[in-house]
């Protein structure tokens, strides 16, 4: 790929993601019923082949500057990006609009599932709240799971396309990040601070139906149902004391604590590392 070549490719990337974006907006705001982010694709056939992937591989271990460098894999993971939607995006506008149109019913009140996360956040009453949960999941099994499944099936058979032995080692390197789990130090006692503090930086715990009870919308692309599927089999908030450190009072002794992953959230978690094709953390 030549310099101009990929100047073009660029002011190209840069006019899909508005195209995109508005899609996606368009949709989940409820001004658009139908999600249609396969026109969108089909309007850039030229951006994310698999031929497009290797070359820009190509350019990036040609190239020695460092900025350069950074720049390349930067629009190499999003090219990657761009060819996992491009060949999953009629399943995944079938998705979102499965989602959109499924609705359920609790003590006689029809909620939209897209909505009832934010209604079952909002609800004072918790055995009205497990009534809610309850018609999600239910809700989510029926209508949701079947496309995710056939979607993570299809992610996976990708990655092998693009000489990646599963999802997770594929985007552990292009996005070069360790996808373990993130683990949190407590510098004061202040409630809720770990929560209060992923979710202003648009990363909420799984789970957490307070601060972040929409938390999988902020993800688009190939990764939106696996982020959806994750959050319907967390129970509650992913949010585990792994180990408790203080000095005794009296004794001036330091007494450290440490507890095991709990049996409600250690099935999720294998789910995770399964479906993304991960080890241990």
């Amino acid at each position: 790929m030549s310099v101009p070549d990929l100047e073009t490719y660029r002011r190209r990337a840069e006019e899909f993601v508005g195209a995109l974006d508005s899609e996606y907006y368009e949709h989940f705001s409820g001004r658009k019923p139908v999600c249609d982010t396969a026109a969108v694709y089909d309007r850039y056939p030229e951006l994310f082949t698999r031929e497009a992937v290797v070359e820009l591989d190509a350019l990036y271990q040609r190239t020695v500057e460092e900025d350069a460098k950074r720049r390349l894999a930067y629009l190499i993971a999003f090219t990657v990006d761009g060819f996992m939607g491009e060949q999953t995006k009629h399943l995944v506008d079938e998705i979102a609009n499965t989602e959109g149109s499924t609705t359920i019913e609790v003590d006689g009140e029809t909620i939209g599932l897209r909505q009832a996360g934010v209604v079952q956040g909002n609800e004072a009453d918790a055995a009205r709240r497990a009534r809610i949960q309850g018609a999600r999941l239910a809700a989510t099994e029926q209508h949701l799971n079947p496309l995710l499944e056939r979607h993570w099936r299809r992610c996976h058979d990708l990655a092998g396309e693009l000489d990646y032995p599963n999802y997770m080692e594929l985007y552990s390197e292009v996005k070069g990040l360790d996808y373990g789990l993130l683990r949190a130090e407590l510098e004061t006692g202040r409630t809720h601070q770990i929560r209060v503090h992923l979710a202003h930086i648009g990363h909420p715990v799984v789970g957490d139906a307070v601060y972040g009870p929409t938390g999988a919308m902020r993800i688009s692309g190939a990764g939106l149902p696996w982020a959806r599927e994750l959050e319907r089999r967390v129970p509650r908030q992913f949010l585990h004391a792994a180990e408790l450190s203080f000095t005794h009072p009296r004794t001036g002794e330091s007494m450290r604590f440490r507890s095991p992953l709990p049996p409600d959230l250690a099935p999720a978690l294998e789910w995770a590392r399964q479906t993304s094709g991960g080890s241990d953390a």
